[in-house]
């Protein structure tokens, strides 16, 4: 049985109603609202990528790069699963009388097997590290047993993915880094056009960072990766405050880093730290703080880009 039945099978038997739960609209904020088609955004992503790998590429060809038959019956299990998730918060949101967003339009850029388990290893890290908050005030048992085994199956597909690529399954400390105006910065590169009849984003995205194309990964720390601004000349918000880099890290800061600028970007040093390990996060921020600052939007001008960062 999976996880998610376990869950759900367990509330039900404790008493909880068998019809499907009612959310109260009275309590239903904007902010609710936001919250939910966040955590759909990110799902409606990796449905999408799960879907169309399995489209483009045949469990011989997985065969082929190495993986046997149950790794490949395992991807249709985990499609399935995603599927069913994003089925959840279209639900909850319509019962709340809510407008869930649809779908967008999308651009992988995965040319074979080994390419797209690299792809969904970074997003799925990406999905693990992001706080979205399920707005505890509108679900019933069976709502929050859902939610919870939503994040529990996330944590599990990041594992999973990470193996399978050769990189360490769990090398996070805690999970919960990035808020989703910067997970926002990370997947959109991969969106193409979405639904005029989806609701705006609550917030202006940040601009996006690029890793210099000569940047091998993994990098350790000590190690220096170039950080590029491309497109665009980042200006910082206090003119005597030079712009440096940031590793988003699980206690709470996002900690300094040694940071040379030069026109297109930075050289950015990775520091000697323990919570800056597996698929890390890099922002420009023009904060005058001793060792970082706070994760907070308010604190941040660019970024994030996602480096992998072995000891």
């Amino acid at each position: 049985m999976k996880f998610s039945q376990c869950v759900v099978a367990f509330v039900a038997a404790a008493g909880v109603a068998n019809t499907a739960p009612s959310v109260a609209k009275r309590y239903l904020r904007q902010t609710n609202i936001d919250d939910v088609n966040s955590a759909l955004t990110l799902k409606h992503l990796k449905d999408k990528l799960y879907r169309e790998g399995l489209a483009n590429y045949t469990a011989s060809q997985f065969e082929s790069a190495g993986f046997n038959a149950d790794f490949y019956k395992n991807l249709q299990i985990i499609s399935e699963e995603e599927s069913t998730h994003v089925t959840f918060y279209e639900s909850f949101l319509t019962r709340a009388g809510a407008a869930p967003v649809a779908e967008c339009t999308y651009r992988f850029p995965s040319t074979d097997p080994e390419s797209f388990l690299e792809l969904a290893s970074v997003l799925e890290s990406v999905v693990v590290a992001t706080f979205i908050p399920f707005p505890s005030n509108l679900y019933d048992l069976r709502d929050f047993a859902e939610s919870m085994s939503i994040e529990a199956t996330n944590t599990k597909h990041g594992a999973y993915f990470r193996e399978a690529v050769k990189k360490d399954p769990l090398p996070y400390p805690s999970k919960y880094v990035l808020t989703f105006k910067l997970a926002y910065a990370l997947i959109s590169q991969y969106i193409v056009e979405c639904p005029k009849m989806n609701t705006p984003l609550p917030f202006e995205p940040f601009p996006t960072l690029k890793l210099d194309t000569t940047q091998s990964q993994p990098v350790k720390a000590g190690d220096t990766i170039g950080v590029l601004t491309e497109g665009y000349i980042l200006q910082p918000t206090n003119s005597s405050v030079p712009l440096k880099a940031a590793f988003i890290t699980s206690h709470y800061i996002a900690l300094f880093a040694e940071t040379h600028a030069f026109e297109g970007g930075f050289m950015v040093e990775v520091p000697h730290d323990a919570d800056v390990n597996g698929q890390s996060y890099v922002v420009i921020t023009n904060r005058d703080y001793e060792d970082g600052v706070t994760r907070r939007d308010y604190n941040f001008l660019a970024g994030p880009v996602a480096i992998e960062v072995t000891k």
